[in-house]
């Protein structure tokens, strides 16, 4: 076991900021059932709030998370945007545009750390594009942060269960989700 075998276990999120990190893992050794490359899809937030002004428009989709020996990595994020939210941002850029979505992780530290549990938190941008006239883009990265534990349920197999927070112009979203991730490799990229 390395690290607080207490942190396993998520705090509720109160409010738009995540709750303290607790001491994080130096140097982190995964276990080999980790080992690998995993994707899920949560298909959106279990549940969601925002700040004052700010529209829940998007939610995590498919994500990977790959374990290596000493690290974790997310090479990739999906966002995923309902019709309707789709529909008010066209309206938003007068017909003239539309935006996308899509993410990846920065850094990512450990907690704690069994032969089948582990808690960490990954910073992530989201890049935001606005694509005008449907093909100019303008790109701008907004930060987000997720706090996520995952615990291994089958040899190939493993329920992650999260709370993210990501910030828009300024403005918080935040919200809680889960999802069954799935080996797809064997090894990190």
């Amino acid at each position: 076991i390395q690290g607080d075998e207490s942190t396993l276990v998520l705090p509720k999120l109160e409010g738009p900021r995540l709750p303290p990190a607790p001491p994080v893992i130096e140097a982190p050794n995964i276990p080999s059932a980790f080992q690998g490359c995993w994707e899920g899809d949560p298909d959106g937030f279990d549940w969601v709030a925002t700040d004052p002004g700010l529209m829940a428009v998007g939610g995590p989709g498919k994500i990977t998370f790959c374990y290596s020996e000493h690290e974790v990595s997310v090479p990739n994020a999906e966002v995923r945007i309902s019709v309707a939210a789709h529909a008010l941002d066209v309206l938003a850029h007068l017909g003239l545009g539309f935006s996308t979505f899509a993410a990846h992780g920065i850094s990512t530290d450990l907690y704690a750390i069994t032969p089948t549990r582990m808690r960490g938190r990954t910073d992530l941008v989201v890049v935001h594009t606005d694509h005008w006239l449907y093909v100019i883009p303008a790109h701008t990265g907004q930060p987000s942060e997720v706090d996520w534990t995952a615990r291994l349920t089958a040899p190939d197999a493993v329920l992650m269960e999260a709370q993210q927070i990501i910030l828009n112009s300024g403005l918080r979203m935040w919200g809680g989700w889960h999802a069954v991730f799935h080996r797809v490799a064997d090894t990190p990229p």
